[in-house]
């Protein structure tokens, strides 16, 4: 089954944080992980944050071995209608939106998606 990581999972893996190996199987699948384009802007934001910009190149390339999506007109209306319906916040819906348009699984840490159909809550080790 196709995989969709939340920015969450990708930022524990990529710093190695305790737990992160629970992710390999999304990265040694047959099929590499998905990537919502938003996804890219939120994990490279992150390392920015922290003043990490060295290693962005590194990050970036490591994303784009996924298979990145863009933003569509139809992403965007569908991640409309999951806001509304699960009080989800932008991002979070548009790569809920992106995981069910593709039919792939969503993992992720945040506690926010906890519940939904087709996502595979985490709990935060780190």
């Amino acid at each position: 089954m196709a995989v969709v990581l939340d920015s969450s999972v990708w930022i524990d893996w990529l710093a190695d944080q305790p737990g992160a190996e629970r992710f390999t199987p999304a990265f040694t699948g047959t099929e590499p992980p998905i990537v919502p384009a938003i996804v890219c802007y939120e994990v490279l934001r992150w390392y920015r944050a922290r003043g990490l910009t060295d290693d962005e190149l590194r990050i970036a390339a490591v994303l784009r071995q996924g298979r990145v999506m863009p933003l569509t007109a139809e992403l965007a209306e569908a991640a409309v209608d999951l806001a509304a319906k699960h009080k989800l916040a932008m991002a979070d819906a548009i790569i809920l939106a992106t995981a069910r348009a593709h039919g792939a699984e969503l993992w992720t840490e945040d506690g926010d998606f906890t519940g939904l159909a087709g996502v595979r809550v985490f709990e935060k080790l780190s």
